[in-house]
């Protein structure tokens, strides 16, 4: 009996020091890519942002289950619930919750970051779902806005569902009311390759949009600045596409 339990002993150990050994070889596998802080760049300042979660951990089981996780900061509130099994291993992750922000908050954030001007208002809520593994996981999101307006071109409100599976990034068809007339969006880019490929659907792209002086000046000031504010436009326009680009 003494030798039967020595040798359950020895193999606890062997298995402990495999496990101990996968783990340490999935942390070496690791890249990691070290950005000097000179060139880090600020896209969001907030005077207080606020975490707070609740999870338990079945170590022998490896699954943390996220009772609660809530991020709070100006304009944004976060909630998201959910678990990831195969810890420190497969590392699957399936987690869900939703974002309410007020748009108007995030304007200058979003101004910086695409150089463009913008509007937004409503209250809105996102919701996001994140399954798979960790490395790469399939991602969805909801949300929108209930008005924008950007260089002189005004849109009503709208609603959108995005995806990202396999390193793609996809848009769904949604159609929203711009300046009189509507937008039809929707699309791929694709991030298998090292220059991301941007895909879109054979189709209306825009149709019976108004073009009015706050258009052309708001548009002309990137193409041409030292005309913008003389040029005149006024009309009606559409675009298609014959075939997908």
């Amino acid at each position: 009996r003494r030798d039967a339990r020595r040798e359950a002993i020895a193999e606890q150990r062997a298995e402990r020091a495999a496990e101990a050994a996968a783990r340490a070889a999935e942390r070496d596998s690791i890249v990691y890519e070290r950005v000097p802080v000179s060139e880090w760049q600020t896209v969001l300042r907030d005077p207080q942002v606020r975490f707070a979660s609740q999870a338990t951990l079945d170590f022998p089981g490896r699954v943390l289950t996220i009772t609660r996780a809530e991020l709070a900061a100006t304009g944004v509130r976060s909630l998201s619930q959910g678990e990831v099994k195969g810890l420190l291993k497969t590392n699957e992750v399936s987690v869900q919750g939703q974002i309410s922000t007020t748009l108007a908050d995030l304007e200058q954030v979003l101004a910086r970051q695409t150089r463009v001007p913008l509007e937004l208002d409503g209250q809105q809520e996102f919701s996001f779902q994140v399954r798979g593994p960790l490395a790469s996981p399939q991602v969805q999101v909801t949300g929108g806005w209930e008005r924008a307006a950007a260089a002189g071109l005004v849109a009503g409100p709208a609603r959108f569902t995005a995806g990202y599976n396999d390193h793609v990034l996809e848009l769904q068809p949604a159609t929203f009311a711009l300046s009189g007339g509507e937008m039809h969006v929707g699309g791929r880019v694709d991030l298998t390759q090292s220059s991301p490929t941007v895909e879109i659907p054979a189709g209306p792209v825009c149709t019976n949009v108004a073009l009015t002086q706050q258009i052309c000046n708001g548009w002309m000031q990137y193409i041409a600045p030292m005309v913008s504010q003389a040029a005149r436009a006024e009309g009606i326009f559409s675009l298609s596409l014959d075939e997908t680009l």
